[in-house]
């Protein structure tokens, strides 16, 4: 269940080795009156601080007829969807565009189907066409066209 509250305190509790690795435990108690257990992979922790209002998912959770609590902060999520979304600057897109498409004709070049005098000269023109711009080829007689 999703809450959110304020942090009245936090201690450490130890570590658990997990499968995705040591993982430092915490006892967290808000000022609502909730209490659990959160893991952090880190020992130097900046998510649940004293005084700090978090939203958080709580689980109860049982064992050996004892009950106990799961606390985990919750994230916001990127707008969209899913997956990390953010642009990239004008010129970080070209020159991922220019390094595909030299790796395109790089690949032409061990095929030898181009020569090492035509790479950049048909990298050129593969950029044009990623582009849009109209492109006539360098060479019209070639083998693979």
């Amino acid at each position: 269940m999703e809450k959110q509250a304020v942090i009245n305190s936090v201690q450490g509790n130890g570590t658990y080795q997990g499968q995705y690795g040591l993982l430092y435990k915490w006892e967290v108690a808000f000022d609502n009156g909730d209490y659990g257990t959160a893991m952090t992979k880190e020992e130097q922790q900046s998510t649940w601080i004293v005084g700090k209002s978090v939203r958080y998912d709580i689980q109860a959770k049982e064992y050996n007829g004892r009950q106990y609590f799961n606390v985990k902060a919750v994230q916001d999520k990127p707008a969209g969807g899913g997956g990390k979304s953010y642009a990239k600057d004008p010129e970080t897109e070209k020159r991922i565009t220019r390094m595909s498409v030299l790796k395109a004709a790089t690949d032409l070049v061990i095929a030898e189907k181009l020569s090492m005098a035509e790479l950049l000269v048909y990298s050129e023109v593969f950029e044009k066409w990623v582009y849009g711009e109209a492109v006539k080829m360098p060479n019209e007689d070639l083998p693979w066209q």
